[in-house]
Formats: structure tokens, C-alpha cells, sequence
């Protein structure tokens, strides 16, 4: 799944003194294209069609999208209340909320250089458009608006990076004033009860030498936080599940190092970050059982920094992105394998373990109470070393 980022150029850089600015309320048909580049390989095009709703009076906007990538079609409603200061982002399988930072109203950016004044058209039948550069992330970005009305036509981003290129371009057509149908910005009721999971991540030692895993996570639903500890060791068998300084033990199979398997689907190149600074990773697909993952893992050296995760366990749907952050070399702190002392006494129970991600799902063990356990999501780095810690940023 992909979602776009829409008014990429004409949102975020909106300034206090910016050379145009959007009337409050439109909508308009949008076209992305993404082309990422490597040399001696073609080019990896990802194609987003979408409607956009934008409120600037109201600070929301709403988008539906369907994407085309690596032969894989997603239909995608994202809806940005900035009053609530939240994202839903919808599909298929459900519903997820996030939280954003404050409105920015849909202008050309005062640093934007003129690059001039252009027309559509010919003879009587004409539309005066004007141009303008600007940088944004060290990306070349050329985007030109209706010289009356700073009606958006279109955005052009180019990176240009040593070792991957790739161009973005984004047209609007059939803009019209006002919001037609204000309902496009009321998420479904699925809504209601789906969990923010801001600030929420999970802390990964993992240790191929010894064979040992060690995951610590926040967890926080609505007003709620739970502290959450799972310790691994695959030389025992044993999980050991503390969830508020209550321990549980769960037998374990055999241990899996952490690679990306062979029968994933290789998507594509990608890259993060512009010409000066970037790095470039390869996508992949696999599917686990009922769960479709894909995750994206760095050139050089195999590290981790995206997984997405969509289908569903047992009677429930599941939307998951997980993104993989100051990834570090070795253990710095042995004793975060050592389970605390209330586990010497806690019972084993059976129940369901996941080491999440592609086919490291294990089955559960019979007698399964698992729907009585909290569903934890235990990530683990694709690194081909042994020893590595690793911060993930979870968003359910």
C-alpha cells in the first residue's frame, strides 16, 4: 500500500508572505507519477490516481486514491481534519488514525523563483499560467498555477542522487470552486474505536549469535499505556510475555535467522531523501498466511527501514507500517535478555507467537487462548549480521 503525499509542493511550504495562494474550497482530479531510476536497470513507475477535496476554510483535506505499483492496485481514503489534528487513513481492510501537526494553507512559497509567464491555448481560447522553481528536501521542483486564482496545474519534483534518479509529476485537471459533497471529510464508523498509536514504538535487540530476541513497546490506546516486554530465547524455547511486570511463558520453535526469504517478490529500487543525501532500498512482497507484508530493506547492508503489513489474523483485520530507526551494530546491554524474577514462577501458557514479519509467523500451539493474550507485533531487523538493536516507529 502507498499513500501519496497530495499538495506536496503548494501545502508544506507555505509561508507567511507566499507569491499566491488557492481560494479556501476546491476539488480536483489529481495524476501522480513516480519514477525511480537506476542506472542499467528501467525505470520502477508507480501511478496514483486520486480526488481531492480541499477546505482551507475549515483546515481539512480528503483524498481517494487508487494506486498502481509493482502490478499491484490499491484503493486508499485518506482524510486530514486538522481541527482534530488527525489522519484516517481508510482501505479495504480498515481503519487507522495517526496524528498531525497543524494546518497549512495551499500557497506558492515566498523563496519560489518566477520562472515565467505561460499560456495554454490559442487565439481566443487561452488560459495565462505562471511558473515557478523551488527546492524542497535539495529536489528541483517546478510547479505552475493559473496566474488568476493560483488554481494548481502542475508539480514537477526531479532528484537526481549519484547512485538512484527519480521524477515525480503531478497534474491537476477539472478543478472546480467549493466542496460538493462536505461528507467526503466523515470517516466511516470503523473509525470510532480505531486506536492512535502516536509516539508508540518498540525497542529490538537482536542477537543471532546466542539466538536471543528482546523486544521492549509503549503502547498507548486512547488515554491508556501499556509497557509491554518480550524476551526470546530461542537456546530455552522459551518466550517470556511481561506485560506490566506480569510474566507469562510460552514454549518456542526452532530459531529463524532474520533474512529476507527467498520466495519474496522483489517490487523494486526506491530511495529516501534528495540528491545530496539519500539511501537507496529494495522493496519486497511476500505473503504469510492470511497477511500480505511488504517491506523495504537498504542496498548496502540489508537494514530494514519499512514494513507494511495488511490482512487478517484469525477474525481480525489488520493495518500495520512499521518504520525501522537508529539501527545500531552489536548489544550494547546484555541483561535486556534476562527475563525479571517473576518469571521464574509464571506458568507456561499456549498461545500464539509472532515474530512478525513475512514468514517468520509461527502456528500456534494447541490450546491456543491466544484472543486472551495482548497482540504484540514482535519485529525483527532483515540484517545478515548477527548482533544489531533497532527503534521502530509502530502505527496500527
Amino acid at each position: 500500500m502507498c499513500v501519496i503525499a497530495f499538495l506536496v509542493t503548494l501545502v508544506s511550504l507555505a509561508s507567511a508572505q507566499p507569491k499566491c495562494c488557492t481560494v479556501d474550497q476546491w476539488e480536483a482530479l489529481e495524476s501522480v507519477t513516480i519514477a525511480i531510476e537506476e542506472p542499467g536497470s528501467p525505470p520502477q513507475i508507480t501511478n496514483v490516481g486520486l480526488t481531492l477535496h480541499y477546505d482551507g476554510t475549515n483546515e481539512r483535506i480528503a483524498a481517494e486514491e487508487t494506486v498502481t505499483a509493482g502490478g499491484q492496485i490499491s484503493d486508499v481514503t485518506v482524510i486530514q481534519d486538522y481541527a482534530q489534528k488527525t489522519q484516517y487513513t481508510i482501505t479495504d481492510i480498515g481503519c487507522t488514525k495517526k496524528k498531525i501537526a497543524s494546518f497549512k494553507k495551499a500557497c506558492v512559497p515566498s523563496d519560489a523563483t518566477l520562472m515565467g509567464n505561460y499560456y495554454f491555448g490559442s487565439g481566443n481560447t487561452t488560459l495565462n499560467i505562471t511558473a515557478y522553481q523551488a527546492t524542497i528536501d535539495k529536489a528541483h521542483v517546478t510547479l505552475a498555477v493559473t496566474t488568476t486564482g493560483c488554481y494548481p496545474i502542475e508539480e514537477v519534483k526531479i532528484n537526481s542522487p549519484s547512485s538512484v534518479g527519480g521524477t515525480e509529476n503531478v497534474n491537476y485537471v477539472n478543478v472546480t470552486d467549493g466542496i460538493r459533497d462536505p461528507s467526503v471529510f466523515t470517516p466511516p464508523s470503523s473509525c470510532d474505536s480505531a486506536p492512535y498509536r502516536d509516539n508508540g514504538g518498540l525497542a529490538i535487540s537482536y542477537d543471532g549469535t546466542n539466538q536471543k530476541v528482546a523486544v521492549s513497546e509503549s503502547v498507548t490506546v486512547g488515554n491508556t499505556s501499556t509497557n509491554v516486554m518480550v524476551i526470546q530465547d530461542y537456546t530455552k524455547a522459551t518466550q517470556y510475555l511481561i506485560i506490566n511486570n506480569n510474566c507469562t511463558k510460552t514454549t518456542l520453535g526452532a530459531f529463524k535467522k532474520a533474512c529476507v526469504p527467498d520466495e519474496a517478490t522483489f517490487v523494486g529500487m526506491y530511495y529516501f531523501g534528495g540528491k545530496a543525501n539519500n539511501l537507496a532500498f529494495s522493496a519486497y512482497q511476500v505473503q504469510a498466511q492470511e497477511l500480505q507484508v511488504q517491506f523495504g530493506v537498504t542496498v548496502d547492508g540489508c537494514y530494514p527501514v519499512e514494513e507494511i503489513v495488511t490482512g487478517r489474523t484469525g477474525t481480525t483485520d489488520l493495518v500495520e507500517t512499521y518504520n525501522y530507526v537508529n539501527i545500531t551494530d552489536g548489544i550494547k546491554d546484555p541483561s535486556v535478555f534476562t527475563p525479571p524474577s517473576s518469571c521464574n514462577s509464571a506458568p507456561f501458557k499456549y498461545v500464539k507467537v509472532w515474530n512478525f514479519w513475512t514468514t517468520r509467523i509461527l502456528s500456534p500451539m494447541a490450546g491456543s487462548d491466544w484472543a486472551n493474550e495482548i497482540r504484540l507485533s514482535i519485529v525483527i531487523p532483515f540484517k545478515s549480521t548477527n548482533v544489531c538493536e533497532v527503534d521502530v516507529l509502530h502505527k496500527e
